[in-house]
């Protein structure tokens, strides 16, 4: 079963596990009471795409409370409540403010419980239109992590030389493709990966230690290997293979700028989120973490200089687990020295780790589960900050694989 980041997989926390009704999902409006209409427009979604909550014959000049709730795999159920003024038409309109979608947090619980499971199709999010403790209507949005007609196609080291799970909607048209890269458990996820897919660019989610068939941990972990996966990606029907971009979060952000700086034939695109700005050695003592021939690449400053592709960079000031923010400064520096304006970048001062490759509209706590037992890590950042840099960085991955 694929291993999934945290991080990553608490994207899905606001889609999981609501029994929603058929009756409801077919009427997402329906149960208006006194005259009140309820409605959420669209009424089905990707989860990255904003909604518009509407309703109409309120008491003017009075507040409401928007409450939203779901649950997770485990049973958890995750709720908000926003209060909302009612203007004098007798209209609440969110005007597509998806705060009442990322504010949700677990009821009795201070973050994350466990990792979330993926599930395939559209599930529910109940939404309720309460004052004064009465339900004056519901409605229920459908949203999901992929779209109708995304494939997944799963790899492994026996067949195609390289573990992860590639998506794709099989477009007619060649598309630039995406190789992506999480981070520091090695493994491949199905978030973000399969949203970005199910905008049209096939993506590759690629697994590098830590699963069946690869090293136990990163170490001595080859760059041909992605290499390997890159070409294989290029040859895949409705692929152009002049457009290929790697992603990658934290440590998979090194590598991917690592490949960027490598192999300038085959990557056309980088975006790093959170990396550091050095090659750093393995997690489990002074050995190297990648290899080039056979040898260890060197530590020390990434070679930023070599890449001639566009590369986008993003940090976060309050990142708890590397100093993404410093780093993001010290890769634009030795671009910029190198006479380097392919490389760009932003740092968000108050947001967390992982910023740049999240799902926007989706619960980011500053806090993560790394499992039952596994305890928890700080990300850092809070809340809306999270949100309001992963809104910001989010069209910057998009636009990038666009033009890549």
């Amino acid at each position: 079963m694929t291993k999934r980041r945290a991080y990553l997989a608490l994207a899905a926390a606001a889609t999981a596990g609501l029994a929603a009704s058929s009756s409801a999902a077919d009427h997402p409006a329906s149960a208006a009471q006194r005259g009140v209409q309820l409605t959420v427009s669209p009424a089905r979604v990707l989860v990255d795409e904003p909604v518009e909550v509407r309703a109409t014959g309120l008491e003017p000049h009075r507040s409401v409370i928007l409450a939203l709730s779901t649950r997770d795999r485990v049973g958890v159920a995750w709720r908000s409540r926003t209060p909302l003024p009612v203007g004098r038409n007798g209209i609440v309109d969110t005007h597509s403010n998806m705060k009442p979608f990322w504010s949700m947090r677990p009821v009795g619980k201070p973050v994350a419980t466990t990792q979330f499971a993926s599930k395939r199709g559209p599930v529910g999010i109940a939404v309720s239109l309460v004052q004064h403790g009465k339900t004056l209507a519901r409605a229920v949005v459908l949203r999901s992590t992929e779209a109708a007609s995304l494939a997944a196609t799963d790899t492994t080291m026996g067949r195609e030389g390289f573990v992860g799970t590639y998506y794709t909607r099989r477009p007619t048209q060649p598309r630039p493709a995406l190789l992506a890269l999480d981070g520091s458990g090695g493994g491949h996820s199905e978030l973000p990966w399969a949203v970005i897919a199910s905008h049209g660019y096939p993506t590759l989610s690629l697994a590098y230690f830590g699963e069946d068939g690869l090293p136990p941990t990163l170490t001595d972990i080859p760059l041909e290997y992605f290499a390997k996966a890159l070409r294989w990606l290029g040859a895949q029907p409705g692929v152009d293979p002049h457009r290929l971009v790697v992603a990658g979060i934290s440590r998979g952000g090194e590598a991917a700028l690592l490949l960027g700086a490598t192999y300038p034939d085959l990557v056309h695109g980088v975006i790093a989120c959170t990396p550091s700005a050095d090659v750093l050695p393995s997690p489990r003592g002074s050995r190297s973490a990648w290899t080039l021939d056979g040898k260890p690449i060197p530590l020390g400053p990434l070679p930023v200089e070599s890449i001639s592709a566009p590369t986008w960079v993003t940090g976060g000031g309050r990142d708890e687990i590397v100093d993404s923010a410093q780093a993001v400064h010290d890769i634009l520096a030795r671009a910029k020295a190198h006479g380097r304006t392919n490389v760009k970048g932003a740092v968000y001062p108050e947001a967390g780790h992982a910023i740049g490759c999240v799902i926007p509209n989706q619960p980011l706590p500053e806090q993560f589960s790394l499992g039952t037992g596994g305890g928890y890590f700080e990300r850092g950042g809070m809340p809306a900050a999270n949100e309001a840099a992963a809104a910001a960085s989010w069209p910057h991955l998009l636009g990038l694989l666009l033009s890549g």
